[in-house]
């Protein structure tokens, strides 16, 4: 019988808090040309974050591959989804906020988003306070349903990581998500399925699961969603340390309880 390989995903947290500020050497080794004109450009709190993540994806990248992290390049699609420039069967997604960045690096095509639950952009008005601005009505109308503000807050944000994730892992746009994409949750054990609603599936390109958490930065203050195409992989999470060092702990054991609709 042929040997099926389960495919391997791994999901890497780090709470700013525990971001180490890069040296003026780390940056040049680790950045190519064009991202280091990015980071110049960036305010410094997202460049810090920006930075994280390419430090992050290299080093994590350079365990699976044997190689150097300095050595690793990357390509961008026209809407800008990164990939290695060289030939491997690796695939990766970035994400940051305010309250974490998240790499995921994985056997398979996915995606990753990270959000804080209680954000909010100058004097507008909390996102999830007109959700039908946001996404399809399908969902807006489930974080309408929700008892408290705290509850609506909690599921726009699931939902809104689960679009973005599915985003890059489609390599579409978000504007596209937000008219077409609809998702059915289906908590299970410590963290939650999600799945795309028959109307919206042809629009998703095919199945598409997630699994979404909370609880990653201990404090419940952001959700992680990860997009994939295979329901039956291997998903692992770690934990990145102020040294700088991936934990090999797992994070179930701080997973929130599941996600409800």
């Amino acid at each position: 019988m042929p040997i099926v390989h389960t495919p391997q995903v791994l999901v890497c947290y780090c709470a700013t808090t525990d971001i180490a500020p890069p040296a003026e050497a780390e940056i040049a080794a680790l950045l190519d040309l064009e991202e280091q004109e990015r980071y110049q450009r960036m305010r410094p709190p997202v460049a810090l974050r920006f930075f994280q993540g390419r430090r992050m994806v290299r080093q994590l990248l350079a365990q699976k591959l044997y190689c150097d992290a300095q050595t690793l390049r990357f390509t961008y699609s026209e809407n800008g989804k990164p990939g290695l420039a060289c030939e491997s069967p690796w695939r990766f997604s970035i994400s940051h906020c305010d309250t974490a960045v998240v790499v995921a690096i994985g056997t398979v095509e996915l995606g990753v988003d990270v959000e804080a639950i209680h954000r909010q952009r100058g004097k507008l008005a909390p996102p999830w306070r007109k959700p039908q601005n946001f996404m399809h009505a399908y969902n807006a109308k489930q974080v309408e349903r929700c008892g408290s503000d705290g509850e609506k807050a909690r599921l726009f944000t699931v939902f809104w990581t689960m679009m973005e994730s599915q985003v890059k892992l489609a390599d579409s746009s978000i504007f596209r998500a937000s008219k077409h994409l609809a998702i059915t949750l289906q908590p299970q054990g410590g963290n939650s399925w999600g799945t795309v609603t028959e109307q919206a599936r042809e629009y998703a390109g095919g199945d598409c699961y997630w699994w979404s958490y909370e609880g990653l930065d201990k404090a419940g203050g952001d959700i992680v969603s990860l997009a994939l195409r295979e329901r039956g992989a291997k998903v692992e999470l770690l934990q990145w340390s102020k040294a700088g060092a991936v934990l090999p702990a797992p994070l179930l054991a701080i997973v929130s309880p599941p996600i409800k609709n």
